[in-house]
Formats: structure tokens, sequence, C-alpha cells
């Protein structure tokens, strides 16, 4: 992560730029550092896991923060259910284990994912338990994974304590979570073609046995 924001010029070097200047141009570097390392991430990936892990650790880094969490639909139930976390409770994790996700707020965001902006959820009944170590309740966006029509889970970042995600933020997360979309909906499609092929040279196979 360091060595990619290496590439853009620190923003405290460029002359006669005020401070809140040299802000924007810091956020704004900060987000495309954040944006290279996770599409190199996502390209050519091919394990779901990997990617959802992998994009986490990247804006978890960018943003300097702790606690992240991505619910993901299951193809077969389409239940939401827990498919990769950062700095999540011992305490949650056994309660998903064991009675599952059950009524939660992310159901009705990724169900409106398909037109509905990513927020500033502060209104969490998870909040604090979720958190490993948070004492207080914090806000954490919530942003659908959606493109054109498809939505296939919700990305949750924690916030600080007594501050929420601004609005470009949340339309720099609404970026990622398209990008990030598009990656599970490619996996998923390979994985199903590689499946189908593999089930076409084993009936070949067999009718070639048999014949």
């Amino acid at each position: 992560m360091a060595a990619m924001a290496q590439e853009f010029p620190p923003a405290t070097d460029l002359p006669g730029v005020g401070p809140d200047l040299q802000d924007v141009v810091a956020r704004r570097q900060r987000e495309l550092a954040m944006l290279a390392e996770i599409s190199t991430h996502l390209h050519g990936e091919e394990d779901v896991q990997r990617m959802l892990g992998r994009t986490l650790d990247s804006l978890l880094t960018g943003f300097s923060l702790s606690t992240g969490w991505i619910f993901l639909e299951d193809e077969k139930d389409r239940k939401l259910r827990l498919a990769a976390h950062r700095g999540i409770s011992p305490a949650y994790l056994e309660a998903l284990r064991e009675r599952g996700l059950g009524e939660c707020l992310c159901r009705g965001v990724f169900e409106s994912g398909r037109g509905r902006q990513a927020l500033n959820r502060t209104d969490c009944p998870r909040m604090p338990s979720i958190g490993a170590g948070l004492e207080q309740p914090v806000a954490h966006a919530s942003v659908p994974l959606a493109f054109n029509g498809t939505s296939r889970g919700i990305l949750n970042l924690a916030a600080p304590q007594g501050r929420t995600f601004d609005d470009e933020e949340l339309r720099f997360l609404e970026t990622v979570g398209r990008q990030l979309c598009l990656a599970v909906e490619g996996a998923r499609h390979l994985k199903q073609e590689r499946l189908y092929n593999r089930e076409a040279r084993a009936l070949a196979a067999l009718n070639k046995g048999i014949g």
C-alpha cells in the first residue's frame, strides 16, 4: 500500500497550495492508491474469498480503520452470510455460527441495492458488540455490492468513534462496491463454466467408454 502511494507526489510538497487544497489532493491520492491496489488484487483473481479479504485490507489500511465485514448472498438459499471480516469480535462470530445472521438492517440495504446509494448506518443494533474492542457504538458505512441491477452483497466499514463517512467517501466506496460486485459475478460465472466443462468431459468419457 505504501509503495503504491509513493507513485504520487506528496500533497504537502506542492508549492503555493493552501492547506484546504492540500487536503483535497491528499484525499485523491489516497483514493487512487486504494483503487489501484484493489484493482490489482481483483484482476484475474478467481477465488472470491481472497478478493474479499484483500479488498477489506486495502480499505482498512487506506482509511486507517480496524473493523470491516462483508455479507454475500448465498447462491442456493438467497440468505446473507458473513463472507469476509476484519476486526470482528469473537463473541459476534460465535453468535453467527450458532444462530445465523437473523434479522439484520443489511438485508434492507441489500434488497434496495439496485438503486440506493451507500449510507452511514447509525442505528445498527449489533453495535458495539460486533467490533473487537469497541466499547461504544460507532457508525458504519453500508455499501451495496451492486452493478446494473445486480446486487451480490453488502460491504460494511466501521467509522472512527464520533464521526461518520462524508459524501465523497461514500461515493468512493460505491465505486469500490461496483468493482467488487463485477469481480464476484465474474468469478462465479467462471466457476460455473468450469464445472459445466468438467461435467461435459466426464460425460464424453463415459459415452466413449460405453461405445
